[in-house]
């Protein structure tokens, strides 16, 4: 949430729209989206819509149709002491579901109940922008991320991408190198060797 934060107290990210997907839909647009594509500690999928009885009939979507935020600790450390999700309001208690996609194998990106499959849309909607975001920009910077050949999605999002002139550094310690070159070989032209570490890069920033 560091990234969040600073982004706020610059007056460049707001939480209504700066994940990616809409909260309050007649929220002003977030000059930076924060795309979390594994989700989130305080996002949740809100069961029944928080309603605690009632009868629900296949077909129904039964976890909404995007996250929930709930944690009230997190918004204000994120300069937000009043806000509420508009989803939650006069909800005391919920049943909920981390909305976080785990580090197991295979990752999945969605939720099987019993009403049948639900969020593959939600999920397959924030890759998107994601690559689409990778496919227009002029500098990517990956920080910390090793690229393991299990993370077959990410890997696809950055490797597979079109924008073979992009400006592109890699942090990643003793693998940085490795990664620079596997980039090189899928014909990225514009890779860079600015520094190893996080610290070293923002030391050269």
């Amino acid at each position: 949430m560091a990234i969040e934060r600073a982004l706020r107290t610059a007056h460049r990210w707001n939480i209504e729209t700066g994940y990616g997907f809409e909260i309050a839909p007649d929220a002003a647009k977030s000059p930076v989206e924060v795309l979390k594509l594994h989700g989130r500690t305080n996002w949740f999928a809100l069961m029944f819509r928080g309603m605690t009885t009632g009868h629900f009939a296949a077909g129904t979507n039964t976890l909404g149709d995007r996250p929930v935020l709930l944690a009230r600790q997190d918004h204000e450390y994120l300069g937000y002491r009043d806000f509420e999700d508009p989803l939650c309001r006069g909800l005391s208690e919920a049943a909920a579901l981390p909305a976080l996609i785990l580090p197991a194998l295979p990752k999945v990106f969605h939720f099987e109940t019993i009403f049948g499959t639900e969020w593959q849309l939600f999920w397959d909607t924030l890759w998107a922008r994601a690559a689409q975001a990778i496919s227009t920009t002029d500098e990517l910077v990956i920080i910390g991320y090793s690229m393991p050949a299990i993370d077959k999605r990410a890997r696809e999002l950055l490797l597979g991408s079109a924008n073979k002139t992009v400006r592109l550094t890699v942090c990643r310690g003793a693998k940085t190198k490795e990664l620079e070159n596997e980039f090189r070989k899928l014909g990225f032209t514009g890779v860079q060797h600015v520094a190893a570490t996080f610290e070293e890069f923002i030391r050269l920033s």
